[in-house]
């Protein structure tokens, strides 16, 4: 079906459960997109965004680390304070290739990043659980980053249109 990539991936992980509610993981992963399909600025007269299929293979080569801990905990050993934060650092690599049809593909590179995949996300919270009698509220922190990424990659001499990442608090 030419609506569709084959994806095949291999995952790697080690994951250490210190409680209930902690938890220590590591893990590597590879993946091959076979077909790839991307958001691509068009190389008409609009510069309308369309997605096209853009070359033969992309590759994914990446690696995460995570951790949850508790800081606090009551006398029934239930979390009163705890941080986690995980972080995943992705290296990718795709073809380009030229197309003809209802819209030209003409690319000026050979290969360029994954569209839409960012090389670094980094999430991280700080949760506050206090008990008062049967009314148990949670107080929740969050961060969010995602680095740099292709939002669309440019054809012809267009270049790529970049999502800038925002540090999300």
């Amino acid at each position: 079906d030419p609506s569709y990539s084959n994806i095949y991936n291999i995952d790697l992980k080690y994951e250490w459960f210190m409680s209930k509610d902690e938890l220590f993981s590591i893990a590597a992963f590879t993946k091959q997109i076979n077909d790839p399909i991307n958001l691509v600025v068009a190389s008409d007269a609009t510069g309308t965004q369309r997605y096209f299929r853009t070359g033969d293979a992309a590759n994914v080569l990446g690696g995460e680390i995570e951790l949850r801990k508790n800081l606090l905990t009551n006398e029934k050993n239930e979390t009163k304070l705890s941080v986690g934060v995980n972080a995943t650092y992705m290296h990718t690599e795709q073809d380009l290739k030229d197309s003809q049809g209802t819209y030209t593909l003409s690319f000026n590179k050979s290969s360029d990043k994954l569209q839409g995949a960012s090389p670094l996300l980094l999430n991280a919270d700080i949760n506050y659980s206090p008990v008062f009698g049967n009314y148990k509220p949670m107080a929740t922190l969050v961060f969010s980053y995602f680095s740099d990424r292709i939002d669309a990659i440019g054809s012809g001499q267009l270049g790529n249109v970049i999502e800038k990442g925002v540090p999300t608090l």
